[in-house]
């Protein structure tokens, strides 16, 4: 179907009907032949004939492999950047770490036990964030609470129940009273175990809460400006320079097609007329021809003055333009040498490093205390 098609073609295609619509519009008076208007058309006509391919590279002013190699590597930083903020911007999502698996339910097994079951201090419910370590800290508070409804009298029946049995108890054998005493004693121990395991993790829940505030007021911050803020302006320089370019070139051919046209036209001049005879009528003649020739002259002349002042201004306002492009460049280049610079990601990545290594070292004090603690029951390794 397509195998007649041609790119070429279509490009000559579409840069013919740009220029007859060029034409047709200035035939019209539809078109400004002078100012800032026209120019803008020119412009936007170069731009269609330079993506289509028609306009010659040599006639594309060049910038410098400098420049070229700061738009790279500011567009490389910028993908990096965004890159990271995919992940980093996770802080920014509330029980991130939270296990999906792990059900409301579940997590809240303790409360659908007999009510009976539950102690005073557990209807005091303590406020827990939706984390992974405040998942391990409400299971062990829970635990404890639990733990501790067991060695409570529950209400005054309870109470009276255990004064008339501590009573009869008094006759009872000291290995039995002994007995209990250990039992008692093994839990209060689990308590302390369940309490503390339920602080540890509590407290990481605090150091990781920290660390989520500084990625997210921080680090997170930080590298949004530089790809909302800062590489936008860039963004907005680069356009300057390609717009200005785009002017230059505009006028730069603008011109040569100007002297083009301008040394045809005195190719085309005729030669001078041929001697004149000594004949009295060829005198008259003569003298007829000649002052045709000074009309004529004269007309040239005022020409050339009018041409040579067109020139003139076109070659100022080809320099003003000129002046504006590498003006243009420079304030560019150093706007992306600054963005591109190796400080300002060194320091972010500086800036998230600490902040993990502050929240690890944080859980790693937190463990060896407890750690330390649990040392110092004497249970037996079954391994």
């Amino acid at each position: 179907m397509f195998s007649n098609f041609s790119l070429d073609k279509l490009t000559t295609t579409l840069t013919s009907a740009a220029a007859q619509v060029e034409e047709s519009l200035k035939a019209n008076a539809l078109l400004p032949t002078e100012g800032p208007s026209a120019l803008s058309f020119q412009k936007a006509s170069r731009m269609l004939q330079e993506r289509v391919g028609v306009v010659a590279p040599e006639d594309i002013s060049k910038l410098p492999e400098s420049y070229t190699a700061l738009e790279r590597r500011s567009d490389a930083l910028v993908r990096v950047l965004r890159r990271l903020l995919l992940v980093t911007k996770t802080y920014e999502i509330e029980g991130y770490d939270y296990p999906p698996n792990l059900s409301e339910s579940l997590n809240d097994w303790w409360t659908q036990q007999p009510a009976d079951a539950q102690s005073e201090e557990k209807k005091k419910k303590v406020q827990f964030s939706k984390s992974f370590a405040a998942a391990i800290a409400k299971s062990a508070y829970e635990s404890e609470e639990h733990l501790k409804a067991l060695r409570a009298p529950v209400n005054g029946k309870a109470a009276a129940a255990a004064a008339e049995a501590t009573a009869e108890d008094e006759t009872e054998e000291p290995a039995d009273e002994a007995e209990e005493e250990e039992e008692d004693e093994d839990l209060a121990h689990l308590i302390e175990v369940f309490g503390a395991w339920s602080k540890v993790f509590q407290d990481i829940d605090a150091s990781k809460v920290q660390l989520d505030s500084v990625m997210i007021k921080e680090f997170n911050a930080r590298a949004e400006k530089m790809v909302d803020g800062d590489y936008k302006e860039v963004t907005k320089l680069r356009a300057k320079v390609e717009d200005s370019r785009l002017e230059f070139d505009t006028v730069r051919h603008d011109v040569k097609v100007k002297e083009a046209r301008a040394q045809a036209e005195k190719k085309d001049e005729k030669p001078k007329s041929e001697e004149k005879t000594e004949t009295k009528t060829e005198e008259k003649d003569e003298k007829t021809a000649e002052a045709k020739d000074e009309k004529t002259t004269e007309a040239k002349d005022e020409k050339k003055d009018v041409d040579a002042e067109t020139e003139s201004e076109d070659y100022k306002l080809l320099e003003k333009l000129e002046d504006e492009f590498v003006s243009n460049t420079t304030a560019a280049a150093e706007r992306m040498m600054e963005f591109a610079s190796n400080s300002e990601v060194i320091q972010l990545v500086k800036l998230f490093q600490q902040a993990q290594l502050d929240y690890y070292k944080k859980c790693t004090a937190e463990l060896e205390k407890n750690m330390a603690f649990l040392n110092t029951f004497d249970v037996e390794d079954n391994e």
